[in-house]
């Protein structure tokens, strides 16, 4: 996944799994680290099955 290097980039990122991506900041506010929250097996699976959907007719 692409860095970002303020919280604001985020927003234009399409998130379709809807699972929360978490933000960690430094004093200045600016991203040190993103992730997304939970298994990461789990979130490459929900990834994959949305990127397939543009592709099943």
């Amino acid at each position: 996944m692409a860095g970002f290097k303020s919280v604001t980039e985020y927003y234009n990122v399409c998130n379709p799994t809807a699972i929360p991506y978490i933000f960690e900041l430094n004093d200045k506010n600016e991203v040190q680290k993103h992730f997304f929250l939970g298994n990461p097996d789990e979130i490459a699976r929900k990834m994959q099955g949305f990127a397939n959907q543009a592709t099943k007719k």
